[in-house]
């Protein structure tokens, strides 16, 4: 059931939204853990967001996701020079769980 939540959450991760219902959809997919790959490759296109609350948010749905996310990996390593500290911090934890 949650599972069809997962295209309308990822519609709202990349439609333009405010920042808020950005992060707010990348965390809701965090709880949901989907392991699809248009979610793992919405949530790695959510960590070049412009704000870095999405960005976050993003990195621990992919960590939430762990080893099903692999594919995210290069982007996540790209992430990983973020300017924001909780950023990298949040995805040195999802290139950690996903391995």
């Amino acid at each position: 059931p949650a599972e069809g939540a997962v295209p309308v959450l990822l519609q709202h991760l990349r439609d333009g939204e405010p920042w808020p219902v950005r992060k707010d959809a990348a965390a809701a997919l965090a709880g949901i853990r989907p392991s699809t790959v248009a979610a793992v490759d919405g949530l790695a296109a959510a960590l070049r967001d412009p704000d870095a609350n999405v960005r976050e948010a993003a990195a621990i749905a992919l960590r939430e996701i762990g080893p099903a996310a692999a594919s995210a990996k290069p982007a996540l390593e790209d992430a990983s020079g973020d300017g924001d500290g909780q950023v990298r911090a949040a995805v040195a934890g999802a290139l950690a769980a996903i391995g």
